[in-house]
């Protein structure tokens, strides 16, 4: 921890030193420190975890965390706007981890591959293709944008095409007219 932070050979200083991570000075002493870990949980098959990945180590922001706990709490992981992982959030949707990678793999926004139900084909049968606009800050399917609102689905590609503007555009502007 002080070695990633303070070391500059250290080959982790760009991520944690390099980036303004810090130890607090509480845990400059081994001991506060030890305190810490011995009333916090620790174990030898645990490691400690930050929390807040930008945060400093500091008892507040810090507990004794698996492998599995680590490698979702990484800047590079992607997370919904709620701070959910995506992942889980596909879990929750019954959404198996090859199917949602497989998603991500053939070009599915994060929100598409979690949220899609498994095996639910649209109507031109290409999963795939299927196109989500934000409607109120709800991402929906296209069809479901524009029946909320009040049109067919037809409606937002012929008005973006029509404009030259884009579906979340055309979407924007059906939703302002009055019906």
């Amino acid at each position: 921890m002080r070695k990633r932070c303070y070391g500059t050979s250290d080959p982790g200083y760009a991520n944690y030193g390099g980036r303004g991570i810090t130890v607090c000075g509480e845990w400059q002493e081994f001991a506060a420190f030890k305190d810490w870990a011995l009333n916090s949980g620790y174990r030898d098959d645990l490691s400690i975890e930050r929390l807040d990945v930008d945060g400093d180590y500091e008892p507040h922001n810090c507990i004794w965390a698996d492998a599995q706990a680590q490698s979702e709490n990484r800047r590079l992981v992607a997370k919904a706007p709620s701070g959910r992982l995506w992942w889980h959030i596909a879990r929750d949707n019954g959404i198996t981890h090859a199917a949602y990678r497989t998603r991500l793999s053939a070009g599915w926004s994060h929100h598409q591959a979690a949220t899609w139900p498994i095996g639910k084909k649209r109507r031109d049968g290409n999963l795939s293709r299927a196109v989500f606009l934000n409607i109120n800050g709800e991402v929906l399917p296209m069809s479901h944008a524009a029946k909320k609102i009040g049109y067919s689905a037809s409606a937002i590609p012929q008005r973006a095409k029509r404009k030259g503007i884009s579906l979340q555009a055309a979407l924007d502007e059906l939703a302002k007219r009055p019906r």
